[in-house]
Formats: structure tokens, C-alpha cells, sequence
């Protein structure tokens, strides 16, 4: 009996030092205390994932490939507001007139374009920020403050209730770090609802006194903010464009096809009768083969469909 304890001796202590790495491999992400804005309690930011670096995300080629084609989209309806006359946010991004800004001025700056909800509706002036200042979030990072005034100024024209709150306010020796929750509205048929909480951190030039890196840091996952938008704000939806789009987030096959099948049957069903029209005047179609059986086999499946939901009502 003794020996085998001896035996089992080196197996235990081999567990033990198995345990105490996996013990040092578990981690969280750390959080930094900020002083409320009003004074008031102390509230967290969390930072970057360990070992990540937070002006380079990396959340997946997706979400990468979503922000980029919403930034294509924003110059879409910033393109709309120049042709029709309107504020693009062009002349907005600006440094400040003299040649040094005091960490007072700059500060007084930053205070005036939150007043304003600069980052998320366009309006601040950002003089306290460098031409080449690097932004960076969740999804992305670049540089240029004109670039990102005319993303801000281009989307914000689609937010509507749009209610942000500063949080926290912690001003460093070369940084100012904020803390935020933001809401809105946005302005697509199905009128879904953008929310998240994080934090902002701006890095100050020690020679110039200009933020030289704005770095947004969120307390959601990009993931479940880009799965928001595919959701209508509405508990009941009222349009075609909320049923659709509530039963595309609820991964409702059957309730995509019932609400889209009445618009696919309107574009289906004329192809179908010019054809018909075509063959018995010259004995071929118009449009094609493939074009026309498609058109077809669309026709009498949508036409059944819309049948079949008839006859569900009465029955």
C-alpha cells in the first residue's frame, strides 16, 4: 500500500502543475474605473480583449465586409444630399486656428463636440483633432479626420431618436477616456434599433496637444450589433418591410416566402402572359428559355402559395 501511494505521488503533483497553468491561462478582460461626469459613483470601460490590439480589429471578414459596404452606403446618401444642396459634413473635420493647443483647450473642445453628439451625428468641429488622427472600433480602423466626419455626417442623416449619455469622464496626463451608452433609430423601412455601451479613449500629440488616436472600445459584441439591424424597433411590425425583415431575424423561412411571394408573383406573372403572348403570335418567347421557365415555375409556386393563405383565412 505504501508503495503505490509513492507510486502515485508523481502522477498527483503532475495534475497539481497541469492545474496551476491552466489556472494562469484563464483570463478576462480587464476593466478600467472612470469618475462619472456629474461626479458621481465610478462606472467601467472595459479595454481591449487581452493579447488583442484595438487599432487593429479583427471581427471576421463579415462584419469587416458589413462596415465597409455601410460606409459605401453613407456616401450613397451623402452623394444624394450634395445633389440636392444639402450639409455633407465636407468642411466640418478642422484643426484648431493656432499652432498649439493647451490640454484646457483641447479638453474644452472635446466637451463642446460631445455637447453636440459628435460621433455619432457629424455636428462637432473636432478642431481638437490632427488631419491624420487614427480611428478605430470594434469593426475597423483607419486614418483620417475627414474621413471619419463624412461617415459620422452621411449615416447620422438616417438616425432618428438618437439619446447618448457620457457616462464617465477621465482626464490623464496624454489621454481623455469617456464612457457612453447610445440608442437611435435608424431611418430604413423596417425602422430597426442600433444600441451599445463602451468607451472612448483619445490619445493626445505631446508636441501639437491634438487627439492623434480616437479608440472606441464597446461593451457588446459586434456580432450582436450587426444581428440588430436585421431586427424592426416594432414589437408588432405594420409594413411589408417589418414582417419581412422580423421574420429574416428570426430565421423564419416559411414567413420570409408568405411575405415575399404576393411581390415575387407581381414581377413573375407578366413575364409569364408576354410569353404566353409571344408564343402564340410568333411561336417563340422573347426572353429566353431559361428566363421564362423560371418566370414560370416562380409563377405557379407563388400563385399557390397565395392560394393556399386564401383559403387559410376562410377556413
Amino acid at each position: 500500500m505504501v508503495a503505490n501511494q509513492a507510486s502515485l505521488t508523481p502522477l498527483v503533483s503532475r495534475l497539481g502543475e497541469v492545474s496551476s497553468t491552466h489556472r494562469a491561462r484563464v483570463h478576462t478582460a480587464p476593466v478600467r474605473r472612470v469618475r462619472s461626469v456629474q461626479g458621481r459613483g465610478r462606472v467601467l470601460v472595459p479595454r481591449a480583449k487581452a493579447g488583442g490590439d484595438p487599432e487593429d480589429p479583427n471581427p471576421g471578414l463579415g462584419l469587416k465586409a458589413l462596415w465597409f459596404a455601410s460606409e459605401q452606403f453613407g456616401n450613397l446618401v451623402g452623394l444624394s444630399k450634395t445633389l440636392q444642396g444639402g450639409d455633407t459634413g465636407e468642411s466640418k473635420a478642422g484643426k484648431s486656428d493656432v499652432a498649439k493647443l493647451s490640454r484646457s483647450e483641447a479638453l474644452a473642445l472635446l466637451k463642446d463636440d460631445y455637447d453636440q453628439n459628435y460621433f455619432v451625428s457629424g455636428q462637432g468641429k473636432m478642431a481638437a483633432y490632427a488631419d491624420d488622427c487614427i480611428f478605430a472600433d470594434p469593426f475597423v480602423s483607419f486614418t483620417g479626420t475627414q474621413r471619419f466626419v463624412n461617415n459620422v455626417s452621411n449615416l447620422g442623416g438616417l438616425m432618428e431618436d438618437v439619446k447618448l449619455k457620457i457616462t464617465g469622464w477621465e482626464e490623464g496626463d496624454d489621454s481623455l477616456n469617456t464612457s457612453w451608452t447610445f440608442s437611435c433609430i435608424l431611418d430604413l423601412p423596417w425602422k430597426p434599433k442600433l444600441a451599445a455601451g463602451g468607451g472612448t479613449t483619445h490619445l493626445f500629440d505631446a508636441n501639437t496637444g491634438l487627439v492623434t488616436k480616437h479608440i472606441e472600445m464597446w461593451s457588446v459584441e459586434p456580432g450582436k450589433v450587426a444581428k440588430s439591424l436585421l431586427k424592426p424597433s416594432a414589437v408588432y411590425p405594420t409594413s411589408k418591410a417589418e414582417v419581412i425583415m422580423m421574420s429574416v431575424s428570426e430565421g423564419d423561412v416559411q414567413g420570409i416566402w408568405f411575405a415575399l411571394s404576393p411581390y415575387i408573383l407581381k414581377v413573375s406573372a407578366p413575364i409569364v402572359g408576354i410569353s404566353l403572348l409571344a408564343n402564340s403570335i410568333s411561336g417563340h418567347g422573347l426572353l429566353g428559355d431559361g428566363v421564362e421557365t423560371t418566370a414560370l415555375a416562380f409563377a405557379i409556386v407563388c400563385g399557390s402559395t397565395e392560394v393556399w393563405k386564401l383559403l387559410s383565412r376562410i377556413f
